[in-house]
C-alpha cells in the first residue's frame, strides 16, 4: 500500500506542477501580447513603419 499512496502522492505533485505551469505560460502569453502590441503601436506612432495611404478617395 505505501508504494500506491508515494505514487499518488507523486502524480498529485506532478498534475500540481502542470496546472502552476499552464497558468504561469498564459500569464507570459498575455503579456508578450500586450508587449508586441505596445511595440507595435509605438513604431507606427513614431514613424518607423510606414502606414498604408487609403484608396477611398472621395474627389
Amino acid at each position: 500500500m505505501a508504494r500506491t499512496s508515494a505514487s499518488s502522492k507523486w502524480q498529485a505533485r506532478a498534475l500540481a506542477a502542470e496546472a502552476e505551469r499552464d497558468e504561469i505560460k498564459d500569464k507570459y502569453d498575455v503579456l508578450l501580447d500586450r508587449l508586441m502590441t505596445g511595440l507595435a503601436d509605438a513604431l507606427i506612432d513614431g514613424g518607423y513603419v510606414p502606414q498604408k495611404e487609403s484608396t477611398n478617395d472621395a474627389s
